[in-house]
């Protein structure tokens, strides 16, 4: 058991918690001790992961998903501060906004029947891709399915971040962010792995 523990948690990926989560709640709380503002201390402790993010890209000639996210998340949060005259509330609540219609436009997509997001995967991923035009029944049930779920998590998700910035510090509201995105990560983990598990005999057909 502990081999497979050691190999799953790979000096990487400390890093990457180390920077993408840790220090940024760190860096909140420091920046709020000396009196910084909500959004001079939001958009500086964002800043460290994307420097990383950039840097990781630099050097790989690659910049991934989830990194693309954080640095347009980033720059959106830069030009809201910058239209908002430092809105601190205005910063916290922007994005989760995003995330909050585009959870509503894909539960939409599903009570109209027309769900989309296997098609925004299999776009990016050329292996899925070339499975999924194998196999249409197993795209259309978990197109189905994980479009509703993805949706209503996002919503969620979004629901609490938003409720987070309105009811609690800025610093809360940082590492509440996380605690949620890890939460969100574990259940759409979870919610893949089923959903798979449960077409694993239509793929392999």
């Amino acid at each position: 058991m502990l081999p497979k523990i050691k190999a799953f948690i790979q000096p990487k990926m400390l890093v990457g918690i180390l920077i993408n989560w840790i220090i940024p709640i760190i860096l909140v709380a420091l920046l709020k001790m000396l009196h910084f503002s909500d959004a001079s201390a939001l958009l500086l402790s964002a800043l460290i992961p994307v420097i990383y993010t950039l840097e990781e890209s630099i050097r790989k000639h690659k910049l991934d998903p989830m990194g693309s996210i954080s640095v347009i998340a980033f720059a959106i949060s830069l030009l809201v501060a910058f239209f908002s005259h430092g809105n601190g509330l205005l910063i916290k609540i922007f994005v989760p906004s995003i995330y909050l219609i585009i959870g509503l436009i894909l539960i939409g997509s599903f009570l109209v029947k027309k769900p989309f997001l296997m098609k925004l995967i299999t776009k990016a991923n050329r292996t899925l891709a070339t499975r999924a035009h194998a196999h249409p029944e197993w795209v259309k049930r978990i197109d189905t399915l994980g479009t509703l779920i993805f949706g209503v998590i996002l919503v969620v998700h979004s629901a609490l971040q938003i409720w987070l910035a309105f009811n609690t510090s800025t610093v809360t509201y940082v590492w509440g962010g996380r605690l949620l995105t890890l939460a969100t990560m574990v259940i759409c983990g979870l919610a893949a792995f089923i959903t798979m598990r449960h077409n694993k005999r239509t793929l392999s057909k």
